[in-house]
């Protein structure tokens, strides 16, 4: 399938060739005017389309809650106005699903290096190392990361004596996918197991820059 190449703040992605795909609001492109580019006048279509079909079943649901509070003695003479709100919605929903999604959705591909270089840059990563070091010891290898752009991986590595615990041990803290399914063993002790005295890291310790 012909593709091209988008660019925004998350990097490189493969787009469909004729796929509906641009900056996400107007508002971002007078806010952070980085690109030069206008947003395509196809997208901006598109967005009218999505938001209408949007803020017409908002409707319809208003409609629907307004004519069940309003029924009478069990005879609900409202119930036709509900069924072709409440049908509506649902043709309105899954046309627009539907587009949305071959338009836009099918076939994108994100860059998987430039995801793995968001990973190792968050400062999410320092949850997994509760388990192993403690709260304190974790809470400031993450204000280090923060003031100096070391990714968390780069300053344990550093100071794996400092913090007790091997190469393997941090390696088996800092998996992402351990730690998008969470067990009983990342939760650690936490910091008051852990003596503030002994939680020290020396922030004039060097590191590459």
């Amino acid at each position: 399938m012909p593709v091209r190449i988008e660019t925004d703040s998350m990097g490189e992605m493969a787009v469909p060739a004729d796929a509906l795909y641009g900056a996400s609001t107007q508002r971002a492109v007078l806010n952070f005017p980085v690109s030069g580019r206008r947003i395509p006048y196809p997208v901006i279509h598109a967005y009218g389309l999505i938001k209408g079909a949007v803020a017409r079943v908002i409707g319809n649901d208003a409609a629907v809650t307004w004519c069940g509070a309003n029924g009478n003695l069990d005879l609900n003479v409202m119930m036709p106005a509900m069924a072709a709100a409440l049908l509506e919605s649902i043709e309105l929903l899954t046309n627009a699903s539907n587009n949305f999604r071959t338009r836009c959705l099918d076939d994108i591909t994100a860059s998987e290096e430039r995801c793995a270089q968001f990973i190792e840059h968050s400062l999410a990563m320092v949850t997994g190392l509760n388990s192993k070091i403690g709260y304190d010891k974790a809470s400031e290898i993450a204000k280090l990361s923060a003031q100096t752009g070391t990714p968390v991986r780069q300053l344990c590595l550093e100071r794996l004596t400092e913090l007790g615990i091997t190469e393997a041990e941090l390696t088996e803290a800092l998996d992402p996918a351990r730690m998008c399914a969470p067990d009983a063993s990342m939760v650690g002790p936490g910091g008051d197991s852990i003596p503030r005295s002994d939680s020290k890291i020396n922030p004039q310790t060097p590191y590459p820059t």
